[in-house]
C-alpha cells in the first residue's frame, strides 16, 4: 500500500460527500426540470385548443350576426305595411282623457 494512499482516500472522503450531494440535486433538478417541461407543452396544448375555440366562437358570432342583420332588414322593408295592419289601433286611440299628458 502505498503512501499516498490513506491521505488521498481521507481528503476525497469530505469532496466525495460533496459530489454525491451535487448529483442527487442535479438528479431532482432534472426531474423537476422534465415536469415544468411536461407542464409547458400541456399548458401550451390548453391555450391553443382555446384560441381556435375563440375563432370558432368569432365565426360562429359573424353569421349570426348576419342572419340577425338580414331579418332586421327584412322586417324594416315591410315595417310600414305592418304598421298599418297589425297596430292601426294604436292610432285611433281616443287620447282624450282629463290626465295631462
Amino acid at each position: 500500500m502505498p503512501f499516498w494512499d490513506p491521505l488521498f482516500k481521507k481528503s476525497i472522503s469530505p469532496d466525495s460527500v460533496k459530489v454525491k450531494a451535487l448529483e442527487e440535486r442535479v438528479e431532482k433538478l432534472s426531474s423537476e426540470l422534465k415536469d415544468s417541461q411536461n407542464k409547458i407543452i400541456e399548458i401550451t396544448k390548453l391555450l391553443n385548443y382555446a384560441i381556435s375555440s375563440q375563432k370558432q366562437l368569432s365565426l360562429d358570432m359573424n353569421i349570426i350576426y348576419d342572419s340577425v342583420n338580414q331579418v332586421a332588414e327584412s322586417l324594416q322593408a315591410n315595417h310600414a305595411e305592418d304598421d298599418e295592419k297589425y297596430f292601426k289601433w294604436r292610432w285611433t286611440v281616443n287620447d282624450d282623457d282629463d290626465l295631462p299628458n
